[in-house]
């Protein structure tokens, strides 16, 4: 890339750069939903203590973020199947970090594979530019006035 193409390549990268964060955040997101929605199943919650009749309906509350179920059951039931929410969030956050660091080192080898070594541009010293004389100008003058404060009743007054 030339110089004076430096403009252009600055304004096509942020112009990508949301798109690629929107991108990643709605791939992990769904990846992440679809891990807890897998490990937080119906035969977890039963293991736990919930009737059969109800870990349907509890897994799919749970699952969309209604806290609301889980706190409408028994306190002793709604505490195990709050641990059982919290440990399965954990891991499949986790399991979403580990994604993230493969796509990660992935785009890494790519980059290193495709940037080629001529496309490296090193500055010696007689390739950039000198930058323009400044003429010279007056001397910054600052102006101080001194200010005296509002009588006391023009204060509170709106």
């Amino acid at each position: 890339m030339t110089p004076a193409r430096a403009g252009m390549a600055s304004g096509v990268a942020n112009s990508f750069f949301p798109l690629g964060t929107a991108a990643a955040i709605a791939a992990f997101g769904t990846l992440f939903s679809g891990v807890f929605a897998r490990r937080m199943s119906d035969a977890e919650l039963v293991r736990t203590g919930v009737p059969a009749q109800q870990a349907e309906q509890l897994r799919a509350a749970v699952t969309a973020g209604r806290t609301e179920a889980v706190q409408a059951l028994p306190p002793a039931l709604a505490g195990r199947v709050g641990d059982l929410a919290r440990a399965t969030f954990a891991q499949a956050l986790a399991d979403v970090c580990v994604a993230a660091s493969v796509v990660c080192a992935l785009a890494v080898l790519v980059s290193l594979t495709l940037v080629r070594a001529r496309d490296l541009r090193h500055a010696a010293a007689g390739d950039v530019p000198a930058p323009p004389p400044v003429a010279p100008s007056a001397p910054l003058t600052i102006r101080v006035e001194e200010r005296r404060a509002a009588p006391r009743w023009r204060r509170h007054r709106r």
